[in-house]
Protein backbone atom coordinates (compact mmCIF):
# COMPACT_ATOMS: atom_id res chain seq x y z
CA UNK A 1 0.00 0.00 0.00
CA UNK A 2 1.48 3.56 -1.03
CA UNK A 3 2.44 5.58 2.32
CA UNK A 4 -0.45 7.92 1.72
CA UNK A 5 -2.75 5.53 2.40
CA UNK A 6 -4.98 5.60 -1.28
CA UNK A 7 -5.65 2.28 -2.52
CA UNK A 8 -4.09 1.23 -5.48
CA UNK A 9 -6.04 1.16 -9.30
CA UNK A 10 -6.90 -2.58 -8.85
CA UNK A 11 -8.81 -1.66 -5.72
CA UNK A 12 -10.87 1.30 -6.91
CA UNK A 13 -13.56 -0.63 -8.12
CA UNK A 14 -14.32 -0.45 -4.30
CA UNK A 15 -15.21 3.18 -4.51
CA UNK A 16 -16.86 2.74 -7.72
CA UNK A 17 -19.93 0.28 -6.77
CA UNK A 18 -21.25 1.06 -3.64
CA UNK A 19 -24.07 -1.04 -1.43
CA UNK A 20 -23.74 -4.91 -0.55
CA UNK A 21 -25.86 -5.41 -3.97
CA UNK A 22 -23.68 -3.54 -6.24
CA UNK A 23 -20.79 -5.27 -4.82
CA UNK A 24 -21.89 -8.86 -5.01
CA UNK A 25 -23.25 -8.06 -8.44
CA UNK A 26 -19.63 -6.93 -9.13
CA UNK A 27 -18.12 -9.62 -7.66
CA UNK A 28 -20.16 -11.89 -9.84
CA UNK A 29 -19.35 -10.06 -13.13
CA UNK A 30 -15.51 -10.14 -12.99
CA UNK A 31 -15.26 -13.32 -10.74
CA UNK A 32 -13.18 -11.72 -8.67
CA UNK A 33 -12.55 -13.89 -5.15
CA UNK A 34 -14.45 -16.57 -6.97
CA UNK A 35 -14.16 -19.70 -5.69
CA UNK A 36 -15.74 -22.36 -8.10
CA UNK A 37 -16.64 -22.26 -11.32
CA UNK A 38 -20.04 -23.80 -13.71
CA UNK A 39 -19.54 -25.08 -17.02
CA UNK A 40 -22.95 -24.98 -18.18
CA UNK A 41 -24.86 -26.00 -21.27
CA UNK A 42 -22.91 -28.82 -23.12
CA UNK A 43 -26.23 -30.34 -24.08
CA UNK A 44 -26.96 -26.87 -25.74
CA UNK A 45 -24.24 -26.90 -27.57
CA UNK A 46 -21.53 -24.01 -26.64
CA UNK A 47 -20.41 -24.81 -23.08
CA UNK A 48 -20.50 -20.97 -20.74
CA UNK A 49 -17.97 -20.57 -17.80
CA UNK A 50 -19.40 -19.33 -14.53
CA UNK A 51 -17.39 -18.03 -11.70
CA UNK A 52 -19.54 -17.77 -8.73
CA UNK A 53 -18.66 -17.68 -4.74
CA UNK A 54 -19.69 -21.09 -2.69
CA UNK A 55 -20.77 -18.87 0.40
CA UNK A 56 -22.96 -16.25 -1.64
CA UNK A 57 -24.15 -19.88 -3.30
CA UNK A 58 -24.73 -21.52 -0.15
CA UNK A 59 -26.72 -19.14 1.84
CA UNK A 60 -29.15 -19.12 -0.90
CA UNK A 61 -29.67 -22.98 -1.72
CA UNK A 62 -29.91 -25.57 0.73
CA UNK A 63 -28.82 -27.50 -2.47
CA UNK A 64 -25.86 -25.84 -3.06
CA UNK A 65 -25.16 -25.96 0.41
CA UNK A 66 -25.12 -29.79 0.36
CA UNK A 67 -22.85 -29.67 -2.72
CA UNK A 68 -20.53 -27.36 -1.21
CA UNK A 69 -20.66 -28.50 2.51
CA UNK A 70 -21.53 -31.96 2.19
CA UNK A 71 -18.28 -33.62 0.98
CA UNK A 72 -19.88 -34.48 -2.68
CA UNK A 73 -17.27 -36.13 -4.74
CA UNK A 74 -18.04 -34.56 -7.60
CA UNK A 75 -17.42 -31.39 -6.03
CA UNK A 76 -14.11 -31.42 -4.30
CA UNK A 77 -12.68 -29.55 -7.39
CA UNK A 78 -12.81 -26.10 -8.18
CA UNK A 79 -15.05 -26.77 -11.76
CA UNK A 80 -18.87 -28.09 -11.82
CA UNK A 81 -20.35 -29.81 -15.14
CA UNK A 82 -23.99 -28.95 -15.39
CA UNK A 83 -25.23 -30.58 -18.79
CA UNK A 84 -28.64 -30.14 -19.33
CA UNK A 85 -29.14 -26.18 -18.00
CA UNK A 86 -29.56 -23.63 -20.37
CA UNK A 87 -26.82 -21.36 -20.06
CA UNK A 88 -28.80 -17.65 -20.32
CA UNK A 89 -31.28 -19.64 -17.47
CA UNK A 90 -27.95 -20.35 -15.06
CA UNK A 91 -26.86 -16.69 -15.48
CA UNK A 92 -30.34 -15.28 -14.66
CA UNK A 93 -30.51 -17.61 -11.44
CA UNK A 94 -27.07 -16.46 -10.70
CA UNK A 95 -27.66 -12.69 -10.93
CA UNK A 96 -30.93 -13.76 -8.63
CA UNK A 97 -28.56 -15.56 -5.71
CA UNK A 98 -26.49 -12.11 -5.61
CA UNK A 99 -28.63 -9.79 -6.01
CA UNK A 100 -32.52 -10.70 -5.44
CA UNK A 101 -33.56 -9.40 -8.61
CA UNK A 102 -34.31 -10.75 -12.09
CA UNK A 103 -34.41 -7.21 -13.23
CA UNK A 104 -36.26 -7.22 -17.03
CA UNK A 105 -34.27 -10.76 -18.03
CA UNK A 106 -37.02 -12.83 -17.66
CA UNK A 107 -38.17 -13.77 -21.02
CA UNK A 108 -41.07 -16.24 -22.97
CA UNK A 109 -37.72 -17.86 -24.51
CA UNK A 110 -36.13 -18.74 -20.94
CA UNK A 111 -38.73 -17.82 -18.13
CA UNK A 112 -39.18 -21.92 -18.31
CA UNK A 113 -36.29 -22.71 -17.86
CA UNK A 114 -35.14 -20.45 -15.16
CA UNK A 115 -38.40 -22.18 -13.64
CA UNK A 116 -36.26 -25.65 -13.94
CA UNK A 117 -33.37 -23.95 -12.28
CA UNK A 118 -35.44 -22.55 -9.36
CA UNK A 119 -36.90 -25.63 -8.67
CA UNK A 120 -33.19 -27.71 -9.50
CA UNK A 121 -31.67 -25.67 -6.47
CA UNK A 122 -34.69 -24.78 -4.72
CA UNK A 123 -35.03 -21.15 -5.18
CA UNK A 124 -39.01 -20.52 -4.17
CA UNK A 125 -38.63 -16.76 -4.16
CA UNK A 126 -37.16 -16.86 -7.42
CA UNK A 127 -39.95 -19.41 -8.82
CA UNK A 128 -42.66 -17.17 -7.54
CA UNK A 129 -40.91 -14.06 -9.73
CA UNK A 130 -40.95 -16.39 -13.09
CA UNK A 131 -44.91 -17.61 -11.95
CA UNK A 132 -45.98 -13.85 -11.82
CA UNK A 133 -44.24 -13.26 -14.98
CA UNK A 134 -45.65 -16.21 -16.54
CA UNK A 135 -49.47 -15.01 -15.44
CA UNK A 136 -49.09 -12.37 -17.27
CA UNK A 137 -48.05 -13.39 -20.69
CA UNK A 138 -50.78 -16.04 -20.17
CA UNK A 139 -53.55 -16.04 -23.34
CA UNK A 140 -56.14 -18.54 -24.63
CA UNK A 141 -53.98 -20.48 -26.90
CA UNK A 142 -50.64 -20.83 -24.25
CA UNK A 143 -52.51 -21.23 -20.96
CA UNK A 144 -53.01 -25.10 -20.98
CA UNK A 145 -49.57 -25.57 -22.84
CA UNK A 146 -48.26 -23.54 -19.49
CA UNK A 147 -49.98 -25.23 -16.89
CA UNK A 148 -48.67 -28.39 -18.87
CA UNK A 149 -45.07 -27.09 -17.88
CA UNK A 150 -45.73 -26.17 -14.56
CA UNK A 151 -47.70 -28.42 -12.91
CA UNK A 152 -44.85 -31.00 -12.03
CA UNK A 153 -43.07 -28.32 -9.90
CA UNK A 154 -43.42 -29.64 -6.18
CA UNK A 155 -44.17 -25.70 -5.23
CA UNK A 156 -46.25 -24.12 -3.27
CA UNK A 157 -47.25 -21.24 -5.89
CA UNK A 158 -48.14 -24.04 -8.62
CA UNK A 159 -52.04 -24.84 -7.57
CA UNK A 160 -52.61 -20.88 -7.49
CA UNK A 161 -51.20 -20.76 -11.12
CA UNK A 162 -52.61 -23.66 -12.29
CA UNK A 163 -55.94 -22.70 -11.71
CA UNK A 164 -55.34 -19.22 -13.33
CA UNK A 165 -54.66 -21.09 -16.38
CA UNK A 166 -58.18 -22.98 -15.77
CA UNK A 167 -60.20 -19.98 -15.05
CA UNK A 168 -59.19 -18.89 -18.23
CA UNK A 169 -60.58 -21.64 -19.75
CA UNK A 170 -63.32 -20.58 -18.60
CA UNK A 171 -64.20 -17.69 -19.76
CA UNK A 172 -62.82 -18.21 -23.00
CA UNK A 173 -63.58 -21.71 -23.52
CA UNK A 174 -64.17 -21.66 -27.46
CA UNK A 175 -61.31 -20.34 -27.99
CA UNK A 176 -59.08 -22.34 -25.60
CA UNK A 177 -61.04 -25.83 -27.28
CA UNK A 178 -59.85 -24.50 -30.87
CA UNK A 179 -56.31 -23.46 -30.01
CA UNK A 180 -53.72 -25.81 -31.41
CA UNK A 181 -52.10 -25.82 -27.85
CA UNK A 182 -55.35 -27.87 -26.36
CA UNK A 183 -54.74 -31.36 -29.15
CA UNK A 184 -51.24 -31.79 -27.72
CA UNK A 185 -52.29 -31.41 -23.82
CA UNK A 186 -51.82 -34.45 -21.74
CA UNK A 187 -54.73 -36.96 -20.62
CA UNK A 188 -54.45 -35.79 -17.35
CA UNK A 189 -54.47 -31.95 -18.28
CA UNK A 190 -57.73 -32.83 -20.25
CA UNK A 191 -59.49 -33.94 -17.51
CA UNK A 192 -58.73 -31.25 -15.38
CA UNK A 193 -60.65 -28.56 -18.44
CA UNK A 194 -63.01 -31.57 -18.93
CA UNK A 195 -64.18 -31.73 -15.34
CA UNK A 196 -64.84 -28.00 -14.57
CA UNK A 197 -68.08 -26.97 -14.05
CA UNK A 198 -68.03 -23.68 -14.63
CA UNK A 199 -66.70 -23.77 -18.51
CA UNK A 200 -68.47 -21.03 -20.37
CA UNK A 201 -69.40 -23.19 -24.05
CA UNK A 202 -71.96 -25.66 -25.21
CA UNK A 203 -71.85 -28.76 -24.47
CA UNK A 204 -71.25 -30.26 -28.05
CA UNK A 205 -68.46 -27.62 -28.52
CA UNK A 206 -66.93 -29.43 -25.60
CA UNK A 207 -67.08 -32.98 -26.92
CA UNK A 208 -66.44 -32.13 -30.27
CA UNK A 209 -62.87 -30.64 -29.02
CA UNK A 210 -62.33 -33.98 -26.99
CA UNK A 211 -63.24 -36.28 -29.92
CA UNK A 212 -60.43 -33.68 -31.95
CA UNK A 213 -57.84 -34.68 -28.81
CA UNK A 214 -58.61 -38.30 -29.15
CA UNK A 215 -57.93 -38.39 -32.47
CA UNK A 216 -54.48 -36.82 -31.96
CA UNK A 217 -53.92 -38.66 -29.25
CA UNK A 218 -53.98 -41.74 -31.19
CA UNK A 219 -51.89 -40.41 -34.04
CA UNK A 220 -49.25 -40.06 -31.63
CA UNK A 221 -49.43 -43.34 -30.28
CA UNK A 222 -49.31 -44.82 -33.84
CA UNK A 223 -52.56 -46.08 -33.36
CA UNK A 224 -55.45 -46.45 -35.41
CA UNK A 225 -58.60 -43.74 -34.77
CA UNK A 226 -60.92 -46.16 -33.80
CA UNK A 227 -63.86 -46.00 -31.37
CA UNK A 228 -61.73 -48.60 -28.93
CA UNK A 229 -58.96 -46.73 -29.16
CA UNK A 230 -60.06 -43.07 -29.09
CA UNK A 231 -61.97 -44.52 -25.34
CA UNK A 232 -58.31 -46.18 -24.80
CA UNK A 233 -57.18 -42.30 -25.13
CA UNK A 234 -59.69 -40.46 -23.40
CA UNK A 235 -59.91 -42.92 -20.36
CA UNK A 236 -62.29 -41.40 -17.26
CA UNK A 237 -62.62 -38.13 -19.64
CA UNK A 238 -65.06 -39.68 -21.41
CA UNK A 239 -67.50 -39.79 -18.08
CA UNK A 240 -67.12 -36.17 -18.11
CA UNK A 241 -68.61 -35.21 -20.94
CA UNK A 242 -72.59 -34.36 -20.44
CA UNK A 243 -73.59 -36.14 -23.69
CA UNK A 244 -77.35 -35.84 -21.84
CA UNK A 245 -77.34 -32.35 -22.85
CA UNK A 246 -77.22 -32.88 -26.79
CA UNK A 247 -79.93 -32.82 -28.97
CA UNK A 248 -80.66 -36.43 -30.80
CA UNK A 249 -79.32 -34.97 -34.10
CA UNK A 250 -76.08 -33.64 -32.37
CA UNK A 251 -75.89 -37.28 -30.77
CA UNK A 252 -76.55 -38.96 -34.29
CA UNK A 253 -74.33 -36.90 -35.97
CA UNK A 254 -71.30 -36.65 -33.53
CA UNK A 255 -70.56 -39.75 -31.04
CA UNK A 256 -73.17 -42.17 -32.89
CA UNK A 257 -71.60 -41.63 -36.57
CA UNK A 258 -67.71 -41.80 -34.84
CA UNK A 259 -68.31 -45.57 -32.63
CA UNK A 260 -67.11 -43.70 -29.90
CA UNK A 261 -70.10 -44.56 -27.86
CA UNK A 262 -71.28 -47.94 -27.45
CA UNK A 263 -74.89 -48.72 -28.96
CA UNK A 264 -75.89 -49.51 -25.35
CA UNK A 265 -74.46 -45.99 -24.22
CA UNK A 266 -76.50 -44.80 -26.96
CA UNK A 267 -79.62 -46.49 -26.62
CA UNK A 268 -79.88 -45.70 -22.10
CA UNK A 269 -79.27 -41.91 -23.79
CA UNK A 270 -81.80 -42.12 -26.17
CA UNK A 271 -84.26 -43.41 -23.06
CA UNK A 272 -82.93 -41.29 -20.77
CA UNK A 273 -84.17 -38.48 -22.88
CA UNK A 274 -87.52 -39.17 -24.09
CA UNK A 275 -88.50 -42.24 -21.64
CA UNK A 276 -91.05 -41.82 -18.91
CA UNK A 277 -88.73 -43.71 -16.52
CA UNK A 278 -85.10 -42.52 -16.76
CA UNK A 279 -82.61 -45.27 -16.46
CA UNK A 280 -79.27 -44.53 -14.39
CA UNK A 281 -76.56 -43.29 -16.95
CA UNK A 282 -72.54 -43.20 -16.74
CA UNK A 283 -72.61 -39.36 -17.71
CA UNK A 284 -72.99 -36.40 -16.02
CA UNK A 285 -76.58 -35.15 -16.78
CA UNK A 286 -76.62 -31.13 -15.35
CA UNK A 287 -75.41 -27.81 -16.99
CA UNK A 288 -72.57 -26.84 -16.38
CA UNK A 289 -72.97 -23.51 -14.32
CA UNK A 290 -70.64 -21.57 -16.62
CA UNK A 291 -73.16 -21.78 -19.75
CA UNK A 292 -75.74 -19.73 -17.34
CA UNK A 293 -73.32 -16.89 -17.02
CA UNK A 294 -73.47 -13.86 -18.98
CA UNK A 295 -71.40 -10.60 -19.42
CA UNK A 296 -71.27 -7.13 -17.65
CA UNK A 297 -69.09 -4.59 -18.62
CA UNK A 298 -67.06 -1.85 -16.23
CA UNK A 299 -65.24 1.22 -17.62
CA UNK A 300 -61.27 0.75 -16.81
CA UNK A 301 -58.70 2.67 -16.10
CA UNK A 302 -55.07 2.25 -17.62
CA UNK A 303 -51.49 3.47 -15.98
CA UNK A 304 -48.31 3.92 -17.59
CA UNK A 305 -45.23 2.61 -15.15
CA UNK A 306 -41.82 3.03 -15.89
CA UNK A 307 -41.53 1.00 -18.32
CA UNK A 308 -43.97 2.77 -20.90
CA UNK A 309 -46.55 0.30 -21.58
CA UNK A 310 -49.87 0.79 -21.07
CA UNK A 311 -52.00 -0.90 -18.61
CA UNK A 312 -55.04 -1.60 -17.84
CA UNK A 313 -56.59 -2.20 -14.72
CA UNK A 314 -58.93 -0.99 -12.01
CA UNK A 315 -59.18 1.34 -9.08
CA UNK A 316 -58.42 -0.58 -5.81
CA UNK A 317 -57.44 2.42 -3.09
CA UNK A 318 -57.01 6.27 -2.92
CA UNK A 319 -54.67 6.65 -0.26
CA UNK A 320 -52.71 10.63 0.62
CA UNK A 321 -49.53 9.34 -1.00
CA UNK A 322 -51.18 7.60 -4.39
CA UNK A 323 -53.66 5.83 -6.37
CA UNK A 324 -53.26 2.01 -6.24
CA UNK A 325 -54.45 -0.23 -9.21
CA UNK A 326 -55.21 -3.61 -9.66
CA UNK A 327 -53.32 -4.56 -13.02
CA UNK A 328 -53.28 -8.12 -13.59
CA UNK A 329 -51.41 -10.48 -11.68
CA UNK A 330 -50.26 -7.36 -9.41
CA UNK A 331 -51.28 -3.82 -8.29
CA UNK A 332 -48.89 -0.84 -8.79
CA UNK A 333 -49.53 2.43 -6.88
CA UNK A 334 -48.81 5.51 -8.77
CA UNK A 335 -48.12 8.63 -7.33
CA UNK A 336 -48.84 11.20 -9.80
CA UNK A 337 -52.79 10.96 -10.17
CA UNK A 338 -52.14 12.19 -13.67
CA UNK A 339 -51.00 9.24 -14.93
CA UNK A 340 -54.39 7.63 -14.31
CA UNK A 341 -56.54 7.95 -17.67
CA UNK A 342 -59.54 6.94 -19.34
CA UNK A 343 -59.40 4.56 -21.93
CA UNK A 344 -60.88 6.64 -24.36
CA UNK A 345 -58.01 9.34 -23.27
CA UNK A 346 -55.47 6.83 -24.98
CA UNK A 347 -58.09 5.54 -27.58
CA UNK A 348 -58.62 8.99 -28.89
CA UNK A 349 -55.02 9.64 -29.57
CA UNK A 350 -54.66 6.48 -31.71
CA UNK A 351 -52.18 5.22 -29.33
CA UNK A 352 -51.32 0.95 -28.80
CA UNK A 353 -52.95 0.00 -25.42
CA UNK A 354 -53.62 -3.23 -24.11
CA UNK A 355 -57.21 -4.48 -24.85
CA UNK A 356 -59.66 -7.48 -22.75
CA UNK A 357 -60.50 -10.07 -24.08
CA UNK A 358 -60.59 -12.66 -21.77
CA UNK A 359 -56.67 -11.46 -21.64
CA UNK A 360 -54.89 -8.28 -22.23
CA UNK A 361 -53.43 -8.37 -25.81
CA UNK A 362 -51.26 -5.10 -27.67
CA UNK A 363 -54.32 -3.40 -29.68
CA UNK A 364 -54.69 -0.31 -31.30
CA UNK A 365 -57.78 2.21 -32.04
CA UNK A 366 -60.23 1.14 -34.48
CA UNK A 367 -63.18 3.33 -34.36
CA UNK A 368 -66.24 4.65 -31.51
CA UNK A 369 -68.91 1.95 -31.57
CA UNK A 370 -72.22 3.45 -32.16
CA UNK A 371 -73.41 2.09 -28.70
CA UNK A 372 -73.07 4.91 -26.13
CA UNK A 373 -69.14 5.74 -26.43
CA UNK A 374 -67.56 2.85 -26.16
CA UNK A 375 -64.36 2.54 -28.00
CA UNK A 376 -63.10 -0.57 -30.68
CA UNK A 377 -59.76 -1.78 -31.14
CA UNK A 378 -58.62 -4.36 -33.74
CA UNK A 379 -56.64 -6.93 -32.58
CA UNK A 380 -55.93 -8.83 -35.99
CA UNK A 381 -59.26 -8.73 -37.84
CA UNK A 382 -61.28 -9.16 -34.38
CA UNK A 383 -62.88 -6.01 -33.14
CA UNK A 384 -62.83 -5.49 -29.11
CA UNK A 385 -63.79 -3.01 -27.02
CA UNK A 386 -61.83 -1.56 -24.65
CA UNK A 387 -63.49 1.55 -23.03
CA UNK A 388 -64.85 -1.32 -21.29
CA UNK A 389 -63.78 -5.05 -19.73
CA UNK A 390 -65.91 -7.45 -19.30
CA UNK A 391 -66.08 -9.68 -16.33
CA UNK A 392 -68.41 -12.68 -15.79
CA UNK A 393 -71.36 -12.51 -13.69
CA UNK A 394 -74.06 -14.64 -13.10
CA UNK A 395 -77.79 -14.45 -14.06
CA UNK A 396 -78.93 -14.41 -10.46
CA UNK A 397 -76.67 -11.52 -9.35
CA UNK A 398 -77.31 -9.89 -12.58
CA UNK A 399 -80.81 -9.49 -11.72
CA UNK A 400 -80.15 -8.47 -8.30
CA UNK A 401 -77.76 -5.72 -9.23
CA UNK A 402 -80.47 -4.34 -11.70
CA UNK A 403 -83.43 -4.80 -8.36
CA UNK A 404 -80.87 -3.11 -6.51
CA UNK A 405 -80.59 0.02 -9.25
CA UNK A 406 -83.73 0.56 -9.92
CA UNK A 407 -84.50 0.81 -6.11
Amino acid sequence: MPKNGSTTAAADWRRSVPGISNLLHHALETGQMADVEFSVGREYGDVVIFPAHKFILSLNSDVFNAMFNGGLPETRGKSIDITEVLPDAFSIMLVYMYTGSVEDSLRVENVFHVIYCADKYNLPLLMDLCLQFVLIQLEPDTCLAYLEIIKPYPHDSVPAFMEKCLEIADALTETVLRSEQFLLISQNTLEMVVQRETLSADENSIYTAVEKWAVEACRRNNLRPSGNNRRQMLGSVLFLVRFPLLTDAQLVNGPAKSELLSESELLALYKYKHAIVKPPLAFPTEPRTGCGWTLQCHERVFVQPEDANWLAGEVSGIEDDGVTVQLVGRSVTINERDQIVRASDILKKGQAILAFDGVWKTAKYYSIAAERDSHVVRIGDQKVAVGFVYIRISRDEMAARKAAHVG
